[in-house]
């Protein structure tokens, strides 16, 4: 984390997280990203947000279970910058890299709705 804030630019941070990670785990933490807004948001059941985002039911419950253990501040933080229109998710995303261009679009079908979802 320290060698990211270190990063001056976007296109340095890029590049960092490029090479300290595949495109798989990339796709990963932006589906993450998303699973963790739409759980706080409360709008739709696990099948549902599984469904939406193509992505098992087991991965959504595990994140479920996790958020029922944290501790209330980040939970408050969590709804701050991703339920009330702040970028974090955003920003966090565009560092991970532009993964969209470089995966074939077969393979990237969950990771662009991911993408879509978090980018609003």
């Amino acid at each position: 984390m320290r060698l990211c804030r270190q990063a001056k630019t976007k296109q340095q941070l890029n590049a960092v997280l490029d090479l300290f990670l595949t495109i798989e785990e990339r796709r990963a933490i932006g589906d993450r990203c998303v699973i963790v807004r739409e759980l706080l948001e409360g709008k739709k059941t696990q099948r549902e947000i599984a469904k939406d985002l193509n992505v098992s039911i087991a991965k959504i419950t595990r994140g479920s279970n996790y958020l029922k253990t944290v501790d209330k501040s980040l939970i408050k933080f969590l709804e701050k910058y991703l339920l009330k229109g702040k970028k974090v998710c955003v920003e966090l995303i565009k560092s991970l890299g532009t993964y969209l261009n470089k995966v074939p679009p077969s393979s990237s079908r969950s990771g662009a709705k991911s993408l879509g979802r978090c980018l609003l």
